[in-house]
């Protein structure tokens, strides 16, 4: 469906852009009924930019499913929001008391739902986790009393949108995020298989986080009957488990969402400070918000772990601009949904789809002028199949 929409485009931009130039409209009417464009639906509204003067419109106010032009959208919000300069900031800090090389408290990292945590800016997540850790080990620390705790309470603590494909969820174009996420949310899977038909396939996956996260039910099968891996994430264990088979002798390599992508992430973290030489006492965990909607976040905050910190280190995104690009360039769903939940926190009452996408379809209808009719938004990548709006 989506490879159709895209040639549909370039089939209409050929047609369409010689308008200016006299093209007779009811040509390009006349190829909307034309096999098999004349089965699909069909909305086209072109104007020219520098004038302003409509040159082609058909169904110009029925709805349809923009599909990945939902990124346009929230980008655009995203630029002039926040700005092409502006930047997603991960706080390190302490709560407790320094004693030389012993701190008698915490270690608290500030989630900010950073979206370029990942190989995308960094070599890996796993790298990015590392700069954490050594920013505390430079400071001399080895010995921490307390516990690694992240912060996330700035978003809520959904993983899933709303209005997604359940069918969708163990793909990696359906990750989900957090406010503090790495990876893009995915998990990236090699599986190695045994010599023999039927015995176990080898796993190792990236980035590792709980050791027991990934469970392998994988068994090697005769030559010829190539990979077929499907996972399944169990939410009341928190794990994923692999079922199916791997040929014979083949090294392939998969990637899955990762599901459990805050919990995941956070306990990447607490290893990257372990392996760097830093004890962590008390182990890690995640501050999540109260669940209060009624409660301002400022109230929440107050109340939080961030707020009672000596900073020690801050970890600063690439610009907008450059996320925007990243965006839109690869079409990439999981940093869109970060951006609409950091819109929702930054403009909104909360990091959460629903604020984010307010935010969105009010800069829409308040600054650019979009009929309130004209736009139904349900999430940012446009997986949803709920999201609606006009030419």
């Amino acid at each position: 469906m989506r490879a159709l929409c895209i040639w549909l485009i370039v089939a209409l931009n050929g047609c369409v852009l010689p308008l200016g130039s006299g093209t007779d409209a009811s040509a390009i009417r006349g190829f909307f009924q034309t096999e098999p464009i004349s089965q699909l639906h069909v909305g086209v509204y072109a104007v020219d930019l520098s004038s302003g003067r409509e040159l082609f419109s058909h169904n110009e106010d029925k709805k349809f499913i923009p599909a990945s032009n939902q990124k346009i959208l929230v980008t655009a919000a995203a630029m002039s929001l926040f700005g092409p300069q502006h930047r997603f900031e991960t706080r390190v800090g302490l709560m407790g008391e320094s004693h030389g090389s012993f701190v008698d408290g915490d270690v608290v990292v500030c989630g900010s739902g950073d979206p370029t945590l990942s190989d995308r800016y960094w070599t890996s997540g796993s790298e990015a986790m590392r700069a954490i850790a050594d920013s505390l080990h430079d400071r001399g620390i080895r010995h921490v009393g307390g516990s690694l705790v992240v912060d996330v309470a700035a978003w809520d603590s959904a993983t899933v949108g709303p209005t997604w494909e359940v069918e969708d969820l163990r793909y990696g174009y359906a990750s989900t995020g957090g406010a503090f996420a790495i990876d893009e949310g995915e998990i990236e899977l090699v599986v190695s298989a045994g010599s023999t038909a039927g015995a176990p396939v080898a796993v190792t996956w990236s980035p590792v986080g709980t050791t027991d996260f990934v469970r392998s039910e994988l068994r090697t099968a005769p030559e010829g009957s190539g990979v077929g891996v499907r996972a399944d994430y169990l939410p009341e264990s928190r794990a994923v488990v692999l079922r199916g088979e791997v040929e014979t002798g083949i090294v392939d390599t998969v990637s899955i969402a990762m599901r459990d992508p805050v919990r995941q992430s956070v306990a990447a973290l607490s290893r990257a400070i372990q392996e760097v030489g830093v004890e962590l006492e008390g182990g890690w965990r995640v501050h999540w918000p109260s669940g209060d909607r009624a409660q301002p976040p400022s109230m929440e905050e107050e109340d939080g772990p961030c707020s009672r910190v000596e900073p020690v280190f801050s970890m600063r995104s690439p610009p907008m601009s450059e996320i925007v690009a990243g965006i839109l360039k690869p079409s990439q769903n999981w940093m869109t949904e970060q951006v609409v939940r950091a819109l929702g926190q930054s403009y909104g009452a909360e990091g959460s789809w629903e604020e984010g996408l307010g935010v969105v379809e009010t800069f829409l209808v308040e600054e650019v002028g979009v009929r309130p009719s004209d736009l139904y938004a349900r999430d940012g990548s446009g997986l949803s199949f709920y999201n609606l709006v006009t030419p």
